[in-house]
C-alpha cells in the first residue's frame, strides 16, 4: 500500500491509499476512507511515451477517463471527478491528514 496526499487549491488536504489491484494490467485501486473510488495504472503509448491512466470504480474495465504525464495529476484528475461527483460523502479532510 502507498499513501498519497492530495493538495486542492480550495480545500484541505487529504490523504487517499494506492493499493495494488489484482486485476487487469498493473492497475493501482484508488482508496478513500475505506472505499474505492477509482483505478490509477501505466500504460505504454506507441511503444516509447507513457501515460498514467485513470477511471472511476463504477466503470467497466475497458473504459478510460483521461490519461496524464504522471501518477500525482491522474490521482489529482480522479479525485477532483470524485468530489465533483460527490464520492466519499461528507468527509472531514482534516481528519485524514
Amino acid at each position: 500500500m502507498t499513501i498519497f496526499t492530495w493538495h486542492p487549491i480550495d480545500g484541505a488536504a487529504v490523504k487517499v491509499e494506492l493499493h495494488k489491484h489484482p486485476g487487469a494490467a498493473n492497475q493501482s485501486r484508488v482508496v478513500l476512507v475505506d472505499k474505492t473510488i477509482g483505478f490509477v495504472w501505466q500504460r505504454s503509448v506507441a511503444g516509447f511515451k507513457t501515460v498514467w491512466s485513470y477511471r472511476h470504480a463504477e466503470d467497466t474495465l475497458g473504459i478510460m477517463r483521461g490519461s496524464c504525464r504522471d501518477r500525482d495529476e491522474a490521482l489529482s484528475r480522479l479525485m477532483f471527478e470524485a468530489r465533483d461527483r460527490g464520492v466519499g460523502g461528507d468527509v472531514d479532510a482534516t481528519r485524514y491528514v
